[in-house]
């Protein structure tokens, strides 16, 4: 009989809920259906892997931004790096041109101290022949005595 009772509340209890809709279930004193519950149920287990989700957004967003700025600091420094790569290429050809300049001075200077230096030379060794075709007694004293003076002057440096 308890049995017979029992399947009248339940069924009761069915036809009420196919009539009204889901079942309700009191819960802490609210009322909430089973469709509430599991939606709880499940929000509380993925909070975690949202948050988590959450974070690694926020790292990929900071580390993209990273990025992005560690590329501008490259290309700058590249960029120094060509120009200073230029200004001692440009440095190079001046020093290459201040050295063909001072080359081609030097042969000037040298072709212009020829042409004073070579009628000097030769009026020296004019006057040094004429000189020795008259006197040529006085010429080896006057030279012995040159000589005696330079050996005195390098022993002088020496001490």
């Amino acid at each position: 009989m308890i049995v017979f009772f029992l399947l009248i509340f339940f069924l009761t209890k069915y036809l009420y809920w196919l009539a009204k809709g889901p079942l309700q279930i009191k819960f802490f004193e609210q009322d909430l259906s089973i469709n509430d519950i599991s939606s709880q149920l499940i929000d509380e287990k993925t909070k975690h892997f949202k948050k988590e989700v959450t974070e690694f957004t926020n790292f990929k967003k900071e580390s993209h931004n990273k990025l992005e700025e560690l590329d501008k600091r490259l290309i700058k420094i590249e960029d120094t790096i060509e120009d200073l790569k230029m200004a001692i290429i440009r440095k190079i050809g001046e020093y290459g041109e201040d050295i063909q300049n001072l080359s081609n001075e030097m042969k000037a200077t040298q072709n212009s101290f020829a042409k004073i230096i070579n009628p000097l030379t030769t009026n020296a060794k004019a006057v040094q022949e004429k000189t020795t075709t008259q006197n040529p007694s006085t010429n080896n004293q006057t030279s012995k005595k040159t000589n005696t003076k330079k050996a005195d002057s390098f022993e002088n440096y020496l001490r």
